[in-house]
């Protein structure tokens, strides 16, 4: 039998490795270059045409040459980001962030002084602490110098996703004024790059970071933060401006109640930067309310006069359009007088006060969703020009006010018409107003009571905020729930009225909606969880969140719940969702 005999062919050429610089000819022909510049020699000796060469393109990544930059950037990639559950749709933490970290200074920084602060909190050294607490500041001025020395020359890139970092950072220290003021900064540079470049091109790397990262970010930021701030920064107080004696249509009067209330928006945010606990400005109040009723005769004397067959679609047009826009607008004058007065005598019982607005409120609020069932009543937003919601306005009659038949009554109609509006689905917000309704009447020992008397101060609570929940099968856990209007579960925190909020600590407690589930869950099932701008549950337990929680937090809240006057869906909370 012949053997097998493994024959191997001898290398005719030696091996070398492949070449990356040489002209673009010499490539091209996968011939060694001489490299002569600026025409090499191989080329120009046999006639050809040496058409140059391509300069090496720099490395993508840079590690920080300091050592404890070099420190804080793994700290954040190894530790920090394994924490960090928001925006996780984005892969913002563990990719966009990291990888932009690598080759752009500023956002290196910004991460450096995240994980400087991180590391502060939870070193158990002290003089770790205050030495990592230290570097933080000067990483983060390092970010914000960078960002004003580069002025126009920076990218726009860059400086988005700086704001964002920027923002988290005094999120988490619980400086939510600081962290607004970076928010807006990047809205508005985000809006004057859209309005300069146009239409924006998918096929520029920089571009999708935008427009599919960071440009959802900002805008969920945005909408959070609403809920959190009712106004923004430096903008204009209340104004002595009357308004016109008649107005001239639904358009206009909806401009001028806009303009009154985020006026007194303005004013009370104003007073309540100052800890001015339990009262307010009464002038503000006594301003606010003769705004209010001039706008309020105004309008009535419009609506004596106007045609209410005024519709402005196009086809087919609709005049109860007119009656629906007529009745929307009389509910949230209804509904700023009874706040009004609640924002500068902070406390539950002032509502006690306004029991006969609370039923015309009710009333109105009734109409407007027996009006919105009806067919006729399609494209009214578009038609009007804003938003219709009455949502949060039930919402309200359900937590704020203490007679038993009208808050029953506004509960009810949350259960009787499907509707949602924003992230608010009826029947979570009547489960919601319920479970406190519920809380009260037992603390107070009055099984069914009869009137508002029959709840003291010390038993009433302030819902200042909530979390959504879903229940993930797969995982077996809970997480956070973003733009979903019906939730597994609750976490609602609330204050005690009647005491300062600095001086107490939220009252937690957990609504289970799922239908084979009862109220109660055991404590150990509970999903930890953190609020603010950047809300996500937590896995594992780190100082990292500890200025969200407490008094500083719960006062924070109570401030900006007394500077709300808005009645859409934002305000369903009294200023959260």
């Amino acid at each position: 039998m012949p053997s097998s005999v493994s024959c191997t062919q001898k290398r005719l050429r030696r091996h070398a490795p492949k070449v990356r610089t040489g002209c673009v000819t010499c490539k091209t022909r996968k011939l060694r270059c001489d490299e002569t510049k600026p025409s090499c020699v191989r080329c120009t000796s046999t006639g050809r045409r040496c058409d140059g060469y391509v300069a090496l393109r720099t490395l993508l990544f840079e590690i920080p040459q300091d050592k404890d930059e070099r420190w804080g950037f793994y700290y954040f990639r190894d530790r920090t980001s394994r924490q960090l559950l928001s925006f996780a749709h984005h892969d913002f933490w563990n990719r966009v962030a990291i990888q932009a970290a690598y080759s752009r200074a500023i956002v290196r920084h910004a991460l450096v002084a995240i994980a400087s602060y991180h590391e502060s909190v939870d070193h158990p050294d002290q003089l770790r602490r205050l030495d990592r607490q230290l570097f933080a500041f000067r990483q983060y001025n390092k970010a914000i110098t960078s960002i004003l020395d580069a002025g126009a020359h920076c990218d726009v890139e860059d400086v988005l996703l700086a704001s964002i970092l920027f923002t988290f950072l005094e999120n988490v220290r619980g400086a939510l004024s600081s962290a607004l003021v970076h928010l807006h900064a990047g809205l508005r540079v985000l809006s004057e790059w859209r309005s300069s470049h146009g239409p924006w091109d998918k096929a520029k790397a920089s571009n999708r970071l935008i427009e599919e990262h960071l440009a959802p970010i900002l805008a969920h930021l945005q909408d959070t933060a609403a809920t959190l701030m009712p106004v923004r920064p430096h903008q204009p107080m209340i104004s002595s401006t009357d308004p016109p004696e008649c107005f001239h249509s639904l358009q206009e009067s909806h401009f001028y109640f806009e303009k009154i209330v985020r006026g007194l928006c303005s004013s009370l945010q104003s007073v309540h930067e100052r800890d001015t606990w339990p009262y307010g400005d009464l002038s503000i109040a006594q301003k606010g309310q003769e705004l209010l009723w001039a706008w309020y005769n105004s309008f009535t004397k419009f609506l004596g006069k106007a045609r209410h067959d005024v519709c402005f679609c196009s086809a087919p047009s609709s005049p109860y359009h007119f009656d629906v826009g007529a009745c929307y607008l009389q509910m949230q004058f209804w509904a700023a007088i009874i706040r009004l007065e609640s924002k500068v005598y902070r406390s539950e019982m002032v509502f006690d006060n306004h029991l006969p607005e609370f039923q015309i409120l009710l009333d109105m609020t009734a109409q407007l969703a027996d009006m919105l069932d009806m067919e006729e009543a399609a494209g009214a937003d578009t038609c009007l020009g804003f938003h219709i919601e009455y949502v949060a306005i039930a919402g309200f009659i359900g937590l704020r006010c203490r007679d038993p038949v009208i808050r029953r009554g506004a509960i009810g109609l949350l259960r009787s018409h499907p509707r949602t509006e924003g992230i608010w689905q009826n029947t979570v917000s009547a489960d919601l107003a319920e479970f406190i309704m519920t809380r009260e009447e037992i603390q107070s020992n009055a099984c069914v009571p009869i009137s508002c008397h029959d709840l003291p101060e010390h038993c009433r609570i302030q819902l200042l905020a909530s979390s959504f929940l879903v229940y993930d099968q797969r995982s077996k856990n809970f997480r956070i729930a973003q733009g979903v209007s019906s939730p597994d579960l609750i976490k609602i925190r609330v204050i005690r009225s009647g005491i300062r909020p600095a001086d107490q600590d939220f009252e937690t407690f957990w609504i289970d909606r799922r239908p084979e589930q009862s109220m109660g869950m055991p404590r150990d099932c509970l999903p930890g969880d953190v609020s603010g701008l950047f809300p996500q549950t937590v896995e594992t337990e780190s100082n990292l969140w500890r200025q969200m929680r407490g008094g500083k937090w719960a006062d924070y809240l109570e401030r900006s719940a007394a500077s709300h006057m808005c009645g859409n869906v934002k305000g369903i909370q009294g200023g959260h969702e």
